[in-house]
């Protein structure tokens, strides 16, 4: 059976990508909560593809990778835009873009093996982190670079169960 390139999951995955360049504007603007209420709508809409999905059973295949790439790049649009217009580390920004863009080279490579596997339970966890660390950093919170480290660290911790899986899956 064909999957549906066009279903509503699909839409708003899609969606994040035409909203995260109005947070970038907002922010230039000194517009902070029009660029928080961007950044909730681009919370929510990551939040609805999935459980729409699931909830009326219109998981694809390709809704699952176009949420994984878009997810990418809506985070690294927000680390760029936070290391320019704020004092987000760089090489935080440049840490976090590489170990995602590994991450969707490996995918690409079990893709074409036939197998594919989602987010686990540390990958949700660095996800909460960082949208904590960017609103921390968004309003220039005292606490942001503590959990900007712990940001990096469960970061990191994620990066290393799905190496473990993509390493499992290399042997399988």
């Amino acid at each position: 059976m064909k999957e549906r390139l066009i279903n509503v999951p699909n839409i708003l995955s899609i969606s994040r990508v035409f909203l995260v360049p109005f947070f970038s504007y907002f922010l230039i603007k000194e517009k902070v909560i029009f660029s928080f209420l961007i950044l909730c709508a681009i919370v929510l809409t990551d939040a609805l593809d999935g459980f729409i999905a699931r909830f009326f059973s219109c998981e694809t295949k390709i809704g699952k990778i176009l949420d994984h790439v878009i997810d990418k790049f809506v985070i690294a649009w927000i680390m760029i835009t936070l290391s320019y217009l704020r004092d987000f580390p760089l090489w935080g920004t440049f840490l976090i873009i590489g170990r995602d863009f590994l991450s969707l080279v490996a995918g690409l490579y079990i893709l074409r093996k036939n197998k594919l596997f989602g987010s686990n339970i540390f990958g949700k966890i660095s996800g909460f982190f960082f949208a904590v660390t960017t609103l921390l950093f968004l309003f220039n919170s005292e606490v942001r670079f503590i959990f900007f480290y712990l940001t990096i660290t469960s970061f990191l911790v994620a990066s290393i169960t799905y190496l473990r899986k993509f390493v499992y899956n290399l042997k399988s």
